[in-house]
Parts: C-alpha cells; structure tokens; sequence
C-alpha cells in the first residue's frame, strides 16, 4: 500500500500544481487587460481634454476678434490662459472678457 499512497500523493501534487499555475495565468492576463484598458480610457480622456482645451482658445480668440476687428488682444489673452492654466482658467470658460 505503500505504493498506491506516493501514487495518490504525486497525483495530489500535479493536481494543485497545474490549478495554481492555471491560477497565476489568469489573473496575469486580467492585469494586463485591465491595464491596457486603462491605458486607452487615459489617453482618450488626454485627448478629450485637449481638444476642449484647443476649443476655448480659438473661441477666446475668436470673440476678441470679432469684438475688436483684429489681433492685438491675442498676446494678452494667450498670456492669461498660460498663466491661469492651472488655476481658474478665466479665458478658457469665456468669461475673460
């Protein structure tokens, strides 16, 4: 009986050994795709962002000119947005006028 116990035993070993392997595998390959995901939701939320962004300076742009028939706020209002980038961003709501 001796023989049929380390049969059971190496059987129970293999069994456990390829379940943790499969185990190890898979949450592998779900890290991978939820980073990867993640890394495209970002870059499109950038891109988003961005694009508002672009969208509030030629509407800043667009308004000083109409209102004033040429450029010569441009350099002011270009000014503002750099420095309210990271703050209120008045020019870039279009209530800097």
């Amino acid at each position: 009986m001796t023989g049929s116990g380390s049969l059971i035993h190496r059987l129970w070993f293999r069994l456990t050994t390829a379940f943790l392997l499969v185990a190890i595998i898979g949450v592998l390959v779900v890290a991978l795709l939820a980073n990867q995901a993640a890394a495209t939701s970002f870059r499109r939320y950038l891109t988003a962002g961005q694009s508002e962004q672009w969208q509030s300076i030629q509407q800043a742009l667009g308004a000083s000119y109409e209102s004033l028939g040429d450029w010569s706020e441009a350099d002011t209002i270009l000014t503002a947005i750099v420095r309210t980038r990271s703050g209120s961003g008045q020019y870039l709501s279009g209530t800097g006028r």
